[in-house]
């Protein structure tokens, strides 16, 4: 049971004030930098899983929603350490992956400090996972968060009105400057879907656009994937081809 409209737009709406106070004149989030708004330690060493979150304090103290949570991530899967996150540059950058698995247990925090962000219970109650499925529920919108948080949409704005006609370059410079991958670069563009205080939707890189993922099959064909995928055409107008990869079939873009 996922968010609706309404809410996931709040939730557009906090997260990308938060990273819009993390960010440098450049438009880059280093993961120290939204620890720091967030109130969050990051921690690094030997875990069974990529990151987790824990709150060092007892449920009954009245102070907890402004104590100081914790993010663990595996040192040895990331070879890297507590101290390297605090360093992070954009000339000298995480992983993509860590940056991500940190910004997604840095949106899981967010749920359990509704007031602290402007999010009030109703939402935050979603985001915690309250419907049939709570655990794909909680992953779902952290999923969601984590993008918002990385990729501040007042930069994404700027580059956009000052880019040339060529869309994939356009994309292309994006991950560059943010330190994203694909798959998270094209996650927030489509959260525009829900949040677009900046009208990027209507630039001219990305209106009457999809911006997708293909595997190449072999050296001559490749298949468009259905996610992620925005999906940008004025009128409800979109092709055909899109709602079968949206279904699970196998496009092939020739």
């Amino acid at each position: 049971m996922s968010m609706t409209p309404s809410r996931r737009s709040k939730c557009n709406s906090v997260c990308s004030s938060i990273a819009d106070s993390a960010s440098t004149e450049s438009g880059f989030i280093s993961t120290a930098a939204l620890a720091k708004s967030l109130n969050v330690e990051v921690i690094g060493r030997p875990l069974l899983v990529e990151g987790m979150i824990a709150r060092p304090v007892l449920s009954g103290d009245e102070h907890a929603g402004a104590r100081m949570w914790r993010v663990y991530f595996d040192s040895e899967r990331y070879g890297t350490s507590g101290e390297d996150v605090l360093s992070e540059t954009q000339s000298a950058p995480l992983s993509e992956r860590l940056r991500f698995t940190l910004a997604h247990e840095f949106a899981h925090t967010l749920s359990f400090r509704a007031d602290s962000f402007g999010l009030n219970e109703s939402v935050a109650r979603k985001i915690r996972g309250a419907g049939k499925e709570p655990t794909q529920d909680l992953e779902s919108e952290a999923n969601f968060m984590a993008p918002i948080l990385l990729v501040p949409d007042t930069f994404v704005g700027k580059i956009l009105r000052n880019s040339g006609n060529s869309t994939l370059q356009t994309i292309i410079d994006l991950r560059s400057r943010f330190i994203v991958s694909r798959e998270v670069l094209i996650s927030r563009l489509h959260a525009l879907k829900s949040y677009d205080r900046e009208g990027l939707l209507n630039t001219h890189i990305l209106r009457d656009r999809i911006v997708g993922v293909g595997v190449w099959k072999n050296g001559d064909s490749a298949q468009l994937m259905g996610w992620p995928m925005l999906v940008n055409f004025g009128n409800n107008l979109v092709p055909e081809f899109v709602y079968r990869a949206l279904s699970g079939e196998s496009v092939n873009l020739s």
